[in-house]
């Protein structure tokens, strides 16, 4: 998962970039996020990326999930 396009997805799904980066904690802050989705951070600390894909897949995908149920 592009971690780009998970941050894009997730705002798709209603989070904004200041809920996104409460969500994921470890200090990180709405421009972070922000950076994140328009390119300008291409490879964002690991730790960041894996919490990110994981909040994906907790909105997004079980959202898609339970949608298709």
């Amino acid at each position: 998962m592009d971690i780009q396009t998970a941050v894009k997805e997730l705002v798709d799904a209603g989070w904004s970039e200041n809920r996104i980066a409460e969500a994921v904690g470890h200090g990180t802050k709405q421009p972070t996020i922000n950076r994140i989705k328009l390119g300008k951070t291409k490879h964002p600390r690991y730790e960041l990326g894996v919490l990110i894909v994981e909040l994906h897949k907790q909105v997004v995908l079980a959202g898609n999930e339970a949608s298709a149920a």
